[in-house]
């Protein structure tokens, strides 16, 4: 018996000839559509019609459809064009998913200190209180800017996004010099690398338990109808949908709202009833790859450019050479190359 209703569209594509060239098509259509947060209801309905489709002709699913990508397109273009409420709507974070979030991201940190110290040739070196307890306040400050990010982008603007969290980042890192400053001395007597092995084993399997044993919170997936929106709400929440869409700038964004305002006061239905929902009306409008792309180059050059000043200073100011800065520029370096590329490639696409 299947787990979800997609899980139960993908089978009833599976049965309706038996081949599992057609279920692969199917998971290719619902792994597309779930990337771009259509809701669950809108894949399992579109994977039931292609399933009694698929039965009817008695074709192969890419036969009778094309392939999975251009029809999940297809049918994300019909639901813009219908102004259906397609797009899923993020359910408010709840103490489970946070800890989880937190204890795997403090996992995989710890993985990665593992692994330096065992390129570093340090794993038998005693570790530091400090050390030993990094990678959680790591784990925990990374899920947290993240967090303030994008409340910030979609309560306020990119920009206030990226000041927000580069405050945060500044306190972070001087809580950690603190910590550092405080408890390096402090030796546990336990090998480097064994014990970020062990608290990599550690931290996952408790983020686990916490997915498996901690109840979820009361509703689970149940969606209680909304009461009709008033128009300045309609507003605040179609900005907010622009924004988190992460490929529009503040300045398009505000332009579609004040659009959208005038039109609310020139006519004489309300935003609800002219245009649907306001995560709706906000996928009408075209993907526009350039400005992601951009942010991603820009975001790449960053920290590019302060390890960059990083070796100018241990070049130049008397200190002695660190290869393992070298290398991490190397790294970063690499990265923003690339994400510049990328950038470029958007523009020449757009043009």
């Amino acid at each position: 018996m299947s787990d979800t209703p997609v899980s139960a569209a993908i089978e009833a594509v599976r049965a309706a000839r038996g081949e599992e060239a057609d279920a692969k098509w199917a998971e290719a259509v619902s792994f597309d559509l779930v990337m771009n947060d259509v809701r669950e209801s809108f894949i399992a309905k579109a994977l039931g019609e292609a399933a009694d489709q698929i039965a009817r002709a008695d074709e192969p699913a890419h036969d009778l459809f094309g392939d999975a990508s251009s029809w999940a397109s297809a049918r994300r273009a019909e639901w813009i064009e219908e102004g259906d409420d397609w797009t899923d709507v993020d359910e408010p974070a709840s103490f489970k998913g946070t800890l989880f979030t937190v204890l795997f991201a403090a996992a995989g940190i710890s993985l990665l200190f593992a692994v330096q110290t065992a390129i570093a040739a340090s794993w038998s070196e005693d570790i530091s209180l400090a050390g030993a307890i990094f990678p959680t306040l790591l784990g925990g400050a990374a899920v947290g800017t993240y967090a303030l990010f994008t409340a910030l982008r979609e309560r306020r603007s990119q920009v206030a996004a990226v000041a927000g969290t580069t405050a945060l980042l500044i306190a972070v890192a001087g809580t950690l010099a603190t910590v550092a400053w405080l408890a390096n001395d402090l030796s546990l007597g336990l090998a480097n690398g064994w014990w970020y092995l062990a608290t990599t084993v550690t931290l996952a399997a408790l983020a686990f338990a916490a997915l498996q044993f901690i109840p979820a919170p009361r509703g689970g997936t149940n969606r209680t109808p909304r009461a009709p929106l008033d128009d300045d709400t309609w507003l605040r929440e179609l900005g907010a949908a622009l924004r988190t869409r992460g490929d529009i700038t503040d300045h398009r964004a505000n332009e579609i709202v004040t659009e959208a305002r005038e039109h609310a006061t020139d006519s004489g239905t309300t935003l609800g009833d002219e245009f649907g929902t306001p995560r709706a009306y906000a996928a009408r409008f075209a993907k526009n790859a350039v400005v992601p792309a951009r942010r991603r180059a820009l975001f790449s050059a960053t920290p590019a450019a302060v390890v960059l000043g990083i070796l100018a200073i241990d070049l130049f100011g008397g200190g002695g050479f660190s290869y393992w800065t070298l290398a991490w520029f190397a790294v970063i370096a690499l990265n923003a190359a690339v994400a510049l590329a990328a950038w470029r490639s958007a523009v020449r696409g757009r043009a």
